[in-house]
């Protein structure tokens, strides 16, 4: 079973600049996780305090934090749904879902409690970008429809409100801004995913560049 948890201690790969990380960590019988630095050294587990965030009845991930230590993810609950969820303050909260006896996944937090990710319908036949601000889950756009084999969408928010994670007509990653959407384009018109933003509205990912 997936158990969601947070490090605390050393920079590493893919966490902010509070040395915070979020993850999964399968349980292994006489194992211990190991993270490699920026550095390429890797750094024994107990240089991390490694703190369980609980789950909402079954398995938990996590995918995002921010910089006050809030935690976004998804966790299968008591009814088997799986539901979006943000841990802060020692508790983890379950997010619901844009439509009834769906599922939901968070994918992203900024440092002013925005969250973003997507949910589906019970048959997963409609799947919808959404926003969860000030208690309130909303829809922002639709998912991209093809993705990379075993890829999930992932949508991430700065302290802008500026979101990636969408997709246009031509396969280009697509940024939210103000309302409304802007083709960031590709290398050779090929596609391109957006995996992370900063607060100065720069993007990165990658562009297919051969068919």
């Amino acid at each position: 079973m997936n158990i969601a948890f947070s490090w605390i201690g050393h920079i590493t790969s893919g966490c902010r600049r509070s040395s915070r990380c979020a993850g999964r960590w399968k349980r292994r019988a006489a194992n211990r996780p190991q993270v490699e630095s920026l550095e390429g050294r890797v750094v024994p587990s107990t240089a991390y305090k490694i703190i369980d965030l609980g789950n909402l009845g079954g398995a938990a991930e996590a995918f995002g934090l921010n910089d006050q230590g809030e935690v976004v993810g998804y966790s299968k609950t008591t009814k088997g749904a799986w539901d979006a969820f943000v841990y802060k303050n020692g508790k983890m909260k379950s997010l619901g879902s844009l439509m009834a006896g769906g599922s939901s996944i968070a994918t992203g937090i900024n440092d002013r409690g925005q969250i973003v990710g997507w949910s589906s319908n019970k048959k997963g036949s409609v799947n919808l970008a959404f926003l969860y601000s000030d208690g309130r889950m909303k829809a922002i756009g639709k998912v991209p429809p093809e993705l990379p084999t075993h890829a999930l969408p992932n949508f991430s928010i700065n302290d802008r409100d500026q979101v990636i994670g969408f997709s246009s007509n031509a396969g280009d990653a697509e940024m939210l801004s103000g309302g409304r959407l802007t083709d960031l384009g590709s290398l050779k018109g090929l596609g391109s995913v957006a995996l992370g933003l900063n607060n100065h509205g720069a993007v990165v990912g990658y562009s297919n560049v051969t068919p």
